[in-house]
């Protein structure tokens, strides 16, 4: 019996997660183009400070109007796509 290392484990169920936030976007892209940086925060469960390196890193695209913050499902999608990684399945 083969047990896998941690590592693979919590690559898997990142992935997973990955996975249930891109299905989110995708069914929400028809009801809700746009997420303000609340929604953004709550979706992948950061915090604001993550959020702001993740804009200043250039890893996610947004929309600034005034001092208000908003995420287009577009901008998710290829954050997502940037980012995924796929586990190989041995």
């Amino acid at each position: 019996m083969s047990t896998e290392h941690p590592f693979i484990q919590q690559l898997k169920e990142l992935n997973k997660r990955l996975d249930e936030i891109k299905s989110i976007v995708l069914n929400k892209s028809e009801s809700k183009p746009v997420y303000n940086n609340l929604d953004f925060n709550e979706l992948f469960g950061i915090s604001n400070s993550t959020a702001k390196s993740w804009r200043k890193d250039g890893k996610i695209g947004y929309t600034l109007v005034g001092n208000k913050i908003y995420y287009t499902v577009d901008d998710i999608k290829i954050f997502l796509e940037r980012y995924h990684v796929r586990v190989k399945k041995k």
